[in-house]
């Protein structure tokens, strides 16, 4: 890889580090990989969030203006050779004999197809197209293959970012919703484990026992005096029933 084509990797690469969204660097990927390679068209093809589907690649970014199929079959042999070997694969020629469902379009004649993995996680396969054959060199082939090896690190860092935020939320979400079952409570909650050692007491029930704190200790002999013998029948009539608390 020459001078020129590594100072040109630095330089996207800062511009992919400055984006943080996947989206916004998706869009960074293809763009820079058609215009830094003059490729005509570029399209990125997104695998299943479900890693065990076996649904069809779709296409979420597309740039040029020819059309192009708006999904991949993940039983193509493209698709197929792309996941066995995870290399770079080119078409040199409408007259190659393999892959050529490479080529988007009928107006192009050669192709590169870049799958885009991170760790054991398979992101999705980008296809870059050219009028002209055999347009997809080694210098091509060596920055392209760099290139989106170093973006699917970024998107696949992109989406655990998305993950971890939408977990702290339905955390955050779930423990208020806690507090506020808890707090709205006006009769007494008390749990025990099965021998009858307290666990928790809500406020309502500290605020009417007054005995400190009484978590660990015994139910019956801590509210012999603050429960009515009828409540502690029923406690009595439980534990026998079930033979634990």
């Amino acid at each position: 890889m020459g001078i020129a084509t590594i100072q040109e990797l630095v330089r996207v690469s800062s511009l992919l580090a400055s984006d943080q969204s996947r989206a916004s660097l998706i869009s960074t990927l293809v763009e820079q990989a058609q215009d830094i390679s003059k490729s005509e068209l570029g399209a990125l093809y997104a695998y299943p969030a479900d890693a065990a589907s076996k649904s069809p690649l779709k296409m979420i970014f597309k740039r040029g203006k020819y059309n192009v199929p708006l999904s991949l079959d993940p039983k193509s042999d493209l698709v197929n050779f792309i996941e066995d070997c995870r290399e770079v694969t080119v078409v040199h020629s409408k007259e190659d004999k393999y892959f050529t469902e490479g080529l988007l379009s009928s107006n192009m004649n050669s192709a590169i197809i870049l799958p885009l993995t991170a760790l054991k996680k398979k992101i999705g396969i980008l296809i870059l197209n050219s009028k002209k054959n055999d347009f997809y060199g080694k210098n091509r082939l060596h920055f392209l293959d760099a290139f989106t090896k170093l973006s699917a690190g970024l998107v696949h860092n992109a989406e655990l970012l998305i993950e971890i935020k939408q977990r702290l939320k339905e955390i955050e979400s779930l423990q208020r919703y806690q507090d506020s079952i808890f707090s709205s409570m006006t009769n007494l909650l008390i749990t025990t484990d099965e021998k009858g050692i307290i666990q928790y007491l809500n406020s309502a029930a500290e605020e009417r026992l007054q005995e400190g704190n009484l978590v660990g200790k015994n139910i019956e002999s801590c509210f012999k005096k603050a429960l009515s013998r009828k409540v502690l029948n029923q406690i009595k009539k439980a534990k026998k029933l079930t033979g634990k608390y």
